[in-house]
């Protein structure tokens, strides 16, 4: 009992196993969402993350540079205030544009998704888009100081408000019901990451910091936005050229895969900042080799899942007929 206690309270185990829970939640989530969502209304689901999706990405790197710069700064307090406090000054200069944004497309100034009646469900998108890039500031900043159980609630509450909500809804009406549920799961998440801060708070306006964490940023957001812009610009695409039910259809097979991709953020996502820290105090020579030893293990974990749900895809769409044409 007292070893089994230990893995509880040990924050990295609690969060794996927080993480591999939810995505339990997620695929069997997913898998309801479809049958009582309907292919048409899971397309226009499907787009509606699609545009959260676009929103959350263009970050400009912001909260990756914060985290870089604190993982390496950790001891340094007062410079680790600064830089969180300009940090969190140029996010919110960040949703207040998305937030201009996207009002402009409720009042029709700007027409996006018009056939998936997009502008309808603009109030809960809003909401979910600025916390987004809040939230994630925060969650870069807790991971650096090891306050995980945060991070764990945050990313899980969703999806398990969602599972609760499903049998009781169908149609657009679970439409509505997951958007304000995943509304309702940012606001407590920004709630709770500010009662548990472990720095303080305050907001700064230094132009040569912004710079800084803006040169800095730049760089990781180029790497991170370009892997997931390439999925980003095929949805695009086939949202734009393809009716509402027939992004349905992808829309499922594009749920069923994300539940791996997730997984493997979940993993990168705990290890990136001790990865850092190690960095900071290693030779080229140990760089390398602890890099090469963390890519072999990686990328044979990723085509191991990638390979497996692909062998399993066929049996799902027997048991969701209706879905047989995303095949």
């Amino acid at each position: 009992m007292s070893k089994f206690k230990k893995i509880l309270t040990n924050p990295s185990i609690f969060y794996i196993i927080s993480r591999y829970g939810t995505y339990i939640i997620q695929f069997i989530n997913s898998l309801f969402i479809a049958v009582y969502l309907g292919p048409f209304y899971l397309g226009i689901w499907g787009f509606i993350n699609l545009v959260i999706g676009y929103i959350s990405q263009l970050n400009l790197g912001i909260s990756y540079s914060v985290n870089v710069i604190i993982s390496v700064n950790k001891e340094k307090e007062d410079y680790v205030n600064r830089i969180i406090g300009n940090g969190l000054s140029m996010i919110l200069i960040l949703s207040f544009l998305v937030f201009l944004f996207l009002m402009t497309v409720k009042l029709g100034i700007i027409q996006i998704g018009n056939k998936y009646n997009f502008e309808n469900y603009i109030l809960p998108v809003i909401v979910i888009t600025l916390l987004t890039h809040i939230n994630g500031l925060f969650s870069n900043i807790f991971r650096v100081f090891g306050k995980i159980y945060a991070i764990a609630i945050n990313q899980s509450l969703y999806p398990v408000i969602v599972l609760f909500l499903i049998p009781f809804f169908r149609g657009e009406k679970l439409l509505w019901a997951m958007l304000f549920a995943n509304a309702s799961a940012f606001i407590i998440s920004f709630i709770l990451y500010l009662i548990q801060t472990p720095v303080k708070i305050k907001l700064l306006a230094d132009w040569k910091m912004f710079q800084f964490i803006q040169v800095k940023g730049w760089h990781l957001f180029v790497y991170g936005a370009s892997f997931y812009l390439i999925m980003l610009t095929t949805n695009t695409f086939i949202s734009g050229n393809y009716e509402v039910r027939e992004f349905g259809y992808y829309t499922f097979s594009y749920s069923l895969a994300n539940v791996v991709l997730l997984l493997l953020n979940s993993i990168s996502f705990l290890i990136f900042p001790k990865l850092l820290n190690r960095f900071a105090n290693a030779s080229n020579e140990q760089i390398s080799s602890i890099l090469s030893n963390v890519r072999t293990a990686y990328i044979s974990l990723s085509h191991l899942l990638i390979h497996f749900v692909i062998m399993l895809f066929p049996v799902f769409l027997l048991f969701f007929p209706a879905y047989s044409a995303s095949a």
